[in-house]
């Protein structure tokens, strides 16, 4: 904790302000992040100028809230909670600010911002963040057909997101992002359609992959999009599985994880993701829990005896 604020207050020193504010606990809700950002930005302004404030309104937030946290205001559960709130407000703003860029060149094509889905992988979509954390997501389309010229607005309006996220400037980049949980993984197109993503996951998708859908949860969609997705993972998780088939499958990609990274950090999270895919058909409620720590303490009590 004191290594980063050293580190940040060094690297960004306009965050000194802050420490000769008196800023009283908050919980960063939608509503607040949103009166934050409106506070902010300007109604018109330049594009660079627009990412260089996202990523000094993350820094301040992400600053107090390490603030607090070292207080002792709120516990490292609250603190992960929202920072991944905090998360998931910066990719909103830049889904629909990537949008209208591409969508002014691009006039002719009717893709609106409702039409597009984004599901979060591993530390977002559990709520567990760190300052550290990287954004693992995939793009579905709300559709079942992409045309042509669809197809080249979304291309352009992906990498433009991209570009808006890890793009380095000033005030830093906001997160790093990897797509490799995508459908066919890097060889696979950057956004795909919802009936393309429940093929792929249904014909085709490993073992593995079906482990990381244990930790996913659509981040950027409607209410209803919200709940296919719920739904459809739920589907996933509660199949009938071969268990010894399940421990060999990810044992390997444990062991391939540990050999790149030369440590065996995955060995405990790969345990839980592999109980969940062999006791979800019989306990489907465990489909229902996105809280790693509740889904423990699930799995423990079903491994009881009797």
């Amino acid at each position: 904790q004191d290594s980063y604020f050293k580190d940040v207050l060094i690297r960004y020193p306009v965050l000194f302000e802050q420490l000769f504010e008196y800023q009283p606990y908050r919980a960063l809700s939608t509503e607040h992040l949103r009166q934050d950002w409106h506070s902010l930005i300007a109604k018109e302004t330049e594009v660079e100028l627009w990412m260089e404030q996202l990523r000094y309104f993350k820094l301040i937030h992400q600053f107090n809230l390490m603030r607090f946290y070292q207080a002792g205001e709120i516990s490292v559960s609250e603190f992960k909670q929202q920072l991944t709130g905090l998360a998931e407000f910066i990719l909103n703003q830049v889904v629909k600010f990537s949008h209208k860029e591409i969508k002014a060149k691009l006039t002719d094509v009717s893709i609106s911002p409702r039409d597009l889905m984004v599901i979060a992988y591993g530390s977002m979509a559990v709520r567990g963040m760190k300052i550290t954390s990287d954004l693992d997501l995939v793009f579905v389309l709300d559709s079942q057909l992409i045309s042509p010229d669809d197809r080249v607005f979304l291309h352009r309006w992906i990498k433009r997101i991209m570009h808006h996220l890890n793009s380095q400037m000033y005030h830093g980049l906001l997160y790093e992002i990897d797509l490799q949980l995508r459908p066919n993984g890097q060889s696979g197109p950057l956004i795909t359609t919802q009936v393309e993503f429940e093929h792929y996951q249904q014909t085709e998708a490993w073992t593995w992959e079906h482990a990381a859908m244990v930790k996913s949860r659509l981040v950027y969609g409607t209410k209803a999009q919200k709940q296919w997705h719920h739904q459809f993972r739920k589907s996933i998780l509660c199949q009938s599985r071969v268990a010894a088939k399940v421990d060999t499958d990810l044992q390997l990609m444990a062991d391939k994880l540990a050999a790149a990274h030369r440590n065996k950090a995955h060995e405990a999270d790969f345990a839980l993701l592999g109980a969940i895919l062999k006791f979800a058909h019989y306990h489907p409620q465990l489909a229902d829990v996105y809280d790693l720590d509740e889904l423990q303490a699930q799995v423990e009590e079903i491994k009881k005896p009797g």
